[in-house]
């Protein structure tokens, strides 16, 4: 039973986390597994570090987009003025 267990967690599309919480009810009853299994416990993600579409990139890409604009709305922005 614990080894059809196993490997329903494995076939799991789960995150490390949750894999590892779930493993670790499989091994609740057997010592030895739990301290391996705790060998290979995974970092838990930090709340404060953010993802590649975050506001950070938005910041660092905006300089970028204005500059764009600005160079290409230059010359009709100059001929409308001049008119």
């Amino acid at each position: 039973m614990l080894y059809l267990s196993l490997l329903d967690v494995l076939r799991n599309d789960q995150i490390p986390l949750e894999a590892y919480r779930e493993l670790s009810l499989l091994f609740r009853h057997h010592e030895d597994l739990l301290e391996e299994l705790s060998k290979f416990r995974p970092l838990p993600y930090p709340n404060n570090v953010y993802t590649h579409g975050s506001i950070w990139m938005i910041i660092f890409l905006m300089p970028f987009l204005l500059l764009s604009l600005v160079l290409a709305f230059e010359k009709p922005l100059k001929c409308f003025l001049l008119q």
